[in-house]
């Protein structure tokens, strides 16, 4: 059995005044854009994780908004790493596991 694993960790920082509830509402809205931007996801080989915190000079922001945001840029992030990734597809390729073929 070929065993994948799919890692991707996340930050989402914000001078958002919110709670722990919030936070955590935010970084439930982020993964969103894992979904959007990573296939497989979601996977019990995964160890996905997105990490929210407020910082800074703090402002009254709607949780909704941010979280909506946050999913926006998190999907845009994703896409700027694999757009800057430099591995050339020969390379990735040699890193790839072969699948047995189907025995029939």
């Amino acid at each position: 059995m070929l065993s994948r694993t799919n890692t991707t960790i996340g930050a989402i920082v914000t001078n958002g005044k919110f709670d722990r509830a919030e936070l955590t509402r935010i970084a439930a809205q982020a993964r969103n854009a894992y979904a959007r931007s990573i296939n497989p996801v979601g996977t019990l080989a995964d160890g996905d994780t997105i990490y929210a915190s407020s910082c800074g000079e703090l402002v009254d922001a709607d949780v909704n908004m941010a979280g909506t945001l946050a999913a926006e840029v998190m999907a845009k992030a994703i896409e700027n790493a694999i757009i800057s990734s430099r591995m050339d597809d020969a390379e990735y390729l040699s890193n790839c596991l072969i699948l047995p073929e189907k025995q029939e």
